[in-house]
């Protein structure tokens, strides 16, 4: 008769032997069955063809390790992103030598947004509640790198997202870094963008921080309300923010063709601006109807703290301003100081503690 100690040995060989040995994602194919057997996933090598299955990554309470390269092929005709990463309280996190390429020089003819071949987005991180994502390496994307939608609680912590290797081509337009929509709690930190889209913009959503980052190349750090969606933006700060030969500084833009809205209690506070090319502060309620700016988005609880710099375009102000009726309010500003611009600034509405001219 077998004893109790034998018995029990061989019911956790058995066990070991039938538990899963491989959590490791080779093939696009493979995800889901990966998913549904491990809690700790790792991405050695990945690539993912022009035709069959995207990655969707469902992530509920698990982590996943890119510890390799992922590559993709062109998918221009795919309304979906790439890479997909969607559930609640997981990690997705960098190894050595993890990387996502995004292969955008398939994609980059010069034309960004106007381009009649659809450009898919890199990462979309979206209906995540409570995800972490800590010192990813993105490279090269069609055009949005990450878009972060319809999410909660999602930290992104000491990251690089780069397409400078489109600057040489001088084909790589509007690769826009990270856009949120309609999101909350957002914490975006300690992170390095070059681009030559967006560096950082809300879309939709609030309670987002963005703090420590370097753009460059970029468009600015923008606040630009979605067009065909409820406009409601309220409590976002950028904090320590360094912009390095953009096009713009901080941005906010809305259109008088949007519904109606609010973007209430922003802060942008310590902001340099390096080598800005156009205007190092941008404020406007005309885009898309220049010259007729409507209060249909009020911009209120505005606050600019400690934002210098220099321009490099002698022709353009270093700040402008241009509100419609009633579409500004209660804007609190101190110690702005850009240099270079030769013309003066623009303003049809001044901030407490701003000096416009």
């Amino acid at each position: 008769m077998q004893s109790l100690k034998s018995i029990f040995f061989l019911a956790i060989l058995a066990f070991a032997k039938s538990s899963p040995t491989d959590c490791t994602v080779d093939d696009v194919n493979e995800i889901e069955s990966v998913l549904k057997q491990c809690n700790n996933i790792v991405i050695n090598q990945l690539h993912v063809p022009s035709t069959g299955n995207l990655p969707v990554f469902n992530l509920d309470g698990k982590n996943l390790t890119i510890n390799g390269k992922l590559t993709f092929d062109a998918r221009y005709e795919d309304s979906e992103a790439l890479l997909t990463f969607t559930g609640e309280d997981y990690t997705v996190q960098n190894g050595p030598a993890g990387l996502i390429d995004g292969n955008g020089a398939l994609y980059w003819d010069g034309k960004g947004v106007l381009s009649n071949k659809r450009k898919p987005v890199l990462i979309k991180v979206e209906k995540s509640k409570n995800a972490n994502f800590n010192s990813l390496l993105v490279n090269d994307c069609p055009q949005a790198c990450v878009e972060i939608r319809k999410s909660d609680d999602v930290v992104m912590n000491g990251f690089t997202i780069d397409t400078s290797s489109g600057d040489k081509s001088g084909l790589a337009v509007d690769t826009h870094g990270i856009t949120i929509k309609n999101s909350s709690n957002v914490n975006i930190k300690n992170g390095r963008i070059l681009n030559q889209g967006e560096c950082v913009s809300v879309n939709q959503g609030h309670s987002i921080r963005v703090f420590s980052l370097d753009c460059i190349g970029s468009q600015g750090a923008v606040i630009r309300p979605e067009f065909a969606e409820a406009n409601f933006i309220r409590n976002i700060s950028f904090e320590y923010v360094f912009l390095t030969r953009t096009q713009s500084g901080i941005r906010i833009v809305t259109s008088p063709s949007q519904p109606e809205g609010t973007i209430d209690d922003v802060s942008f506070n310590v902001i340099q601006v390096t080598d800005t090319e156009f205007r190092g502060i941008e404020i406007r309620q005309d885009y898309g109807n220049e010259g007729r700016p409507l209060g249909n988005i009020k911009i209120t609880n505005l606050n600019v703290a400690s934002v210098t710099g220099y321009m490099t375009d002698k022709y353009v102000p270093a700040v402008y301003i241009y509100c419609g009726n009633d579409g500004c309010a209660n804007w609190q500003w101190s110690n702005i100081n850009i240099k270079k611009a030769q013309v003066e600034n623009s303003c049809n509405f001044i901030p407490t503690g701003f000096n416009c001219w």
